[in-house]
């Protein structure tokens, strides 16, 4: 609890944008729940609910993260930029969930397509920024024996790796590979269950934020093992886009 509040103490912008993310997930959870509308055979309000989700749980890491920078600017920059860049691509979401809409792959319309391409670029340059703070913490990690540091730009860097598969996603124009969107899936994640799905590998690179420090925290000894870890676990992630790029599910029910 003493981590919790230090966290929301110094990264006052990124932990209270977390608490507005999380209540944007309850009440998409509530509309899903409550409103009939869907698309591709789920909740209209399905999609805006994980993307709430995902970057509570982003902001929040990185807001735990940043306590271990020692670059105060570069904190109060990014903590702004990711509000401003998140903040684009969740208006848009819900906008066009309201709508009836799909928000990613959608050329309908110019304006669908405008959306599109902004949501694109908003995450692209906050990826760039993040991939700026990977580099902040390498050479951190090179003056001390502390493997947190070392870590942490590693876990970005899948992070960003995967997070740019959203581009192959956007090049097809869509996520299921061996058949069109909207197939039966998974429960709440959706992922398909009969033919390959980009999302699997793109879910498990963007966690690699958390999972590669906390496998690094208990497991590793040197920098060394935290490189294996991350390697270990890159080779799985690009195993699961292999394995979607050849139209088999992650999953077969």
């Amino acid at each position: 609890m003493k981590e919790i509040f230090e966290m929301i103490r110094r990264q006052e912008i990124l932990a209270w944008y977390g608490f507005l993310c999380l209540l944007g997930t309850l009440v998409c959870g509530y509309l899903m729940r409550t409103q009939p509308d869907q698309i591709l055979g789920v909740s209209a309000w399905l999609k805006p609910f994980k993307f709430f989700l995902s970057v509570v749980l982003f902001v929040w890491t990185m807001a735990f993260f940043l306590n271990y920078l020692e670059h105060p600017i570069q904190e109060l920059i990014y903590s702004i930029s990711a509000v401003v860049f998140f903040s684009i691509e969740l208006v848009i979401i819900v906008y066009q969930a309201a709508q009836g809409k799909l928000s990613h792959f959608n050329t309908a319309t110019p304006l669908d397509q405008f959306l599109f391409n902004l949501m694109a670029l908003a995450i692209t340059v906050l990826m760039l920024h993040t991939v700026y703070l990977a580099f902040l913490f390498y050479q951190q990690s090179q003056a001390t024996t502390t493997l947190l540091p070392f870590s942490i730009a590693v876990a970005i860097s899948i992070t960003v790796i995967f997070a740019f598969e959203g581009f192959i996603m956007g090049a097809l124009l869509q996520h299921t590979v061996g058949a069109a969107d909207g197939q039966s899936g998974l429960p709440v994640l959706n992922w398909s269950t009969r033919a390959g799905d980009l999302r699997v590998a793109h879910f498990f690179g963007i966690h690699a934020l958390q999972l590669v420090p906390f496998l690094s925290y208990y497991i590793a000894q040197t920098k060394r093992d935290v490189l294996i870890i991350a390697l270990l676990y890159g080779i799985g992630v690009t195993y699961t886009l292999f394995q979607a790029l050849r139209a088999k599910p992650f999953i077969s029910l």
